[in-house]
């Protein structure tokens, strides 16, 4: 089901009643999903709402095959070699495999739905949003999905395709630069109407929330927690395990397999 949070905004958990828990990069491997649902759920004697698992991964596609895939590619879309080459390090995934596995977990735990966060990067093409859009569809997933960009033409892309394929708009999330109280510091071409909400980064976030947002980057149980008993922090990224913020940085840029298992749940 997915919930309205104000002003004709949709998303896929109610942020009154549920956390969402996200999981970086997650998606673009061979992730247990049994053991990253336990996992965020330890955090839930600590938050006094719901925990909703959310699994994020990077989408876009084969250079020269088209094929739809999830891996951490920024600025180029991988070759079929260098696809075979990350697949084969267990950091590049076929879409419809993960969307499968997401589908056959939340049919068989109706109250406990993993939410999907697919993030658009600069090659990610708008056929490849569409062909996403038709196989979140085919499984049943729609209602468990929101796209993230810092860019955003792609999540204009998103909307406008949702809208065409469906007949409304699938929830879309930007990120920021930095967010300086109620000010959004952003890459430019984001016209307000391409997202619902945004997402920053805790440190590059300064201020309390002044409307519904996502915490990227918390890297501290005690930072959950403060983060948790805001209604108006709909979801944060438990980076706990995932290092120094220089080490971030560098996984945010490289794909490469020192970089990508930290963050696969295995």
């Amino acid at each position: 089901m997915v919930y309205d949070i104000g002003r004709g905004r949709r998303f896929p958990v109610n942020p009154k009643k549920k956390l969402l828990i996200v999981r970086h990069s997650a998606l673009n491997g061979d992730f247990d999903l049994e053991k990253i649902v336990r996992e965020c759920g330890e955090l839930q004697p600590h938050i006094e709402r719901e925990v909703s698992v959310c699994l994020e991964g990077d989408l876009t596609q084969v250079r020269g095959t088209g094929e739809i895939i999830l891996t951490h590619q920024t600025l180029f879309s991988p070759s079929e070699a260098r696809y075979e080459r990350l697949r084969a390090d267990g950091i590049a995934v076929p879409l419809d495999g993960v969307l499968q596995k997401i589908a056959d977990y939340n049919a068989t735990h109706p109250n406990q739905r993993v939410v999907i966060c697919l993030e658009l990067k600069i090659p990610t093409s708008e056929q490849t949003i569409s062909t996403a859009v038709k196989e979140l569809k085919h499984y049943g997933l729609l209602d468990d999905v929101f796209f993230d960009s810092y860019f955003g033409p792609r999540l204009g892309q998103a909307k406008r395709t949702s809208f065409m394929q469906l007949g409304y708009t699938l929830p879309c999330t930007l990120h920021l630069l930095a967010k300086l109280g109620p000010v959004n510091i952003n890459l430019p071409g984001a016209p307000r109407h391409c997202y619902d909400i945004v997402t920053a980064s805790l440190p590059s976030a300064f201020g309390e929330p002044t409307d519904h947002m996502i915490y990227g980057a918390v890297k501290s149980l005690e930072e959950i927690k403060r983060l948790a008993a805001n209604n108006l922090v709909v979801g944060l990224y438990d980076r706990r395990k995932d290092g120094s913020v220089t080490r971030m940085a560098r996984a945010s840029i490289g794909n490469k397999i020192e970089f990508r298992h930290p963050y696969l749940g295995n």
